[in-house]
């Protein structure tokens, strides 16, 4: 993971348990493990299914009319309402999912293009390539922290995943996640749940 890829791609996701290394990595591991145990993940799967199949009832009345569907833009948006769901238990405006796709292709080329330069400005130099990062990074920020500090603020109990990181502890030390750490996981979920698996929906599709 010490590799100019992983570094860049690091300025976005912070370190999540995809660019963490080493104790760091070890202990969120064992922090965030339970969250995932078979029984908890089959429990979305109510959300996924509801979802995609209000998304083909949309579909159906198109068909009616003959409207094209850009698959593209649809498995963005399907995507992001049931990791919205699932992960902050609440679903996304179609106004959300669009503001959230772009910064995610801005973000996705940035990372790529900064990956292959050979020195690559820091983002606090307000050079313009940085200035589109930085305000497509700040996007993302805004949609996830907003509802980690909410559900921080509130104190409000959800059986989604993110209610169980804010609960899970290291089982050795007793410690949760500060909410840095809550920060870049819960942005490395978001991400690797949506814009991933969006591309792979699409090439089924193709």
């Amino acid at each position: 993971k010490q590799t100019p890829g992983f570094k860049q791609l690091a300025k976005v996701l912070g370190y999540g348990l995809v660019t963490s290394d080493g104790e760091l990595w070890r202990t969120q591991r064992r922090i965030i493990q339970p969250a995932f145990h078979r029984k908890k993940v089959e429990g979305f799967a109510d959300a996924m299914i509801r979802t995609t199949t209000e998304m083909v009832e949309e579909w159906k009345e198109h068909a009616g009319t003959g409207r094209i569907v850009d698959i593209d833009d649809e498995m963005m948006r399907l995507t992001l309402h049931i990791v919205g769901e699932t992960l902050f238990g609440q679903g996304s405006t179609d106004g959300d999912a669009k503001s959230v796709a772009e910064a995610v292709t801005v973000v996705q080329a940035g990372v790529n293009k900064r990956i292959y330069q050979i020195f690559p400005l820091p983002l606090n130099i307000p050079s313009p390539h940085n200035l589109v990062m930085r305000n497509a990074i700040q996007t993302l920020d805004d949609v996830v922290l907003g509802m980690v500090r909410e559900r921080r603020a509130t104190g409000e109990v959800k059986h989604d995943l993110l209610g169980m990181l804010l609960e899970a502890k290291d089982e050795e030390t007793g410690k949760g996640m500060s909410d840095g750490q809550l920060r870049d996981e819960v942005m490395t979920i978001f991400l690797a749940g949506h814009e991933t698996t969006s591309n792979a929906m699409v090439w089924t599709w193709h």
